[in-house]
């Protein structure tokens, strides 16, 4: 991360622990959708394929909020908007990454 970043989010406290947490929840649903494949799987299949996951998933997030805000099926729907807002999130990963515009060092 580069010092503006970093300093930016020294200074702001409370954005950065959501931006934590948030990084979290993708990293375990990055965990929990291991078997569907890996980065390599996701490069492979493009961005195109990431631009249609990321639909699906922001159309069930989309449902949930709206649960979330009229109080259907309160029991589960927060659980599912933590979900696929981090799903939402993992595909728009996916497809940067696919198009090729993430600066990624590799492992030496």
């Amino acid at each position: 991360m580069d010092a503006k970043t970093t300093k930016w989010l020294e200074d702001h406290p409370n954005e950065a622990r959501a931006l934590s947490t948030f990084t979290e929840q993708m990293a375990h649903e990055l965990m929990a959708n291991s078997a569907k494949g890996s980065r390599e799987d996701w490069i492979r299949r493009g961005a195109r394929d990431g631009i249609n996951e990321l639909h699906w998933h922001a159309a069930k997030l989309s449902v949930a909020v709206k649960d979330l805000e009229y109080g259907e099926h309160a029991d589960v729907v927060e659980e599912a908007v933590q979900e696929f807002a981090a799903d939402v999130a993992v595909c728009a990963l996916m497809v940067a990454d696919s198009s090729g515009v993430l600066s990624i060092t590799e492992d030496a």
